[in-house]
């Protein structure tokens, strides 16, 4: 028997995040045992160059956390194009093996995990862990650049070009890592400390032209 009351709408959950966790094959013993130095070689060869391939590839979609996981405010679509664009890669790089002689290689094991408002700040925190590290990295290898700088006794146009393209790589890296924190509204003050860094340096980069 009905009521004529009519049941309440499901609740809609806004998810703004997700948790890209991902598990790539590596090197199987069939290669790595194979007796076949060439052959063995080459298969190394694009093993490492697929898995690095990926890695950079699914590490672009946002900030780790852990091991293999990472966290991104990429659109669903977005992640599984990426997603795909892993696969196939296994794809090609399975049948290049096969061609070798090889076994088939397995799949990826990638899974994309909706995080909820309530889970948010566990994910957050160690995103912030992650993105501090990388940015004490950063601030390492700007306070050698200025070691670097202040050591030279008599400068070259060389010098100077040196100095600037090493600058202009480690703010490449800085700016990659920055546009991810900022799409998942995180700041570190860490951040503050390699923009003043960098200002620094672009100081005594002046000062040697």
């Amino acid at each position: 028997m009905t009521t004529g009351v009519a049941s309440p709408e499901p609740l809609k959950v806004e998810v703004k995040y997700h948790v890209v966790a991902y598990d790539l094959p590596t090197k199987t013993v069939e290669v790595e045992k194979d007796s076949n130095k060439d052959r063995r070689k080459k298969a190394i060869r694009m093993w490492e160059q697929c898995r690095l391939w990926c890695t950079e590839k699914l590490h672009k979609l946002g900030l780790p956390t852990t091991m293999s996981v990472i966290l991104t405010a990429r659109s669903r679509e977005e992640i599984e194009w990426v997603i795909e664009q892993v696969r196939e890669r296994y794809r090609r790089l399975s049948e290049e093996l096969v061609r070798l002689g090889y076994s088939p290689v397995r799949e990826p094991v990638i899974k994309v995990i909706p995080v909820l408002e309530f889970q948010w700040v566990h994910w957050k925190d160690l995103a912030e862990m992650n993105l501090r590290e990388r940015l004490q990295r950063i601030l390492e290898d700007l306070r050698k650049l200025a070691e670097a700088v202040r050591s030279i006794v008599v400068v070259s146009r060389e010098d100077v070009r040196k100095a600037k393209d090493r600058l202009a790589q480690i703010r490449r890296r800085y700016r990659e890592l920055i546009k991810k924190a900022q799409e998942l509204d995180i700041v570190v003050e860490e951040m503050d400390m390699v923009e003043g860094a960098m200002e620094s340096i672009v100081t005594l980069i002046r000062e040697m032209e």
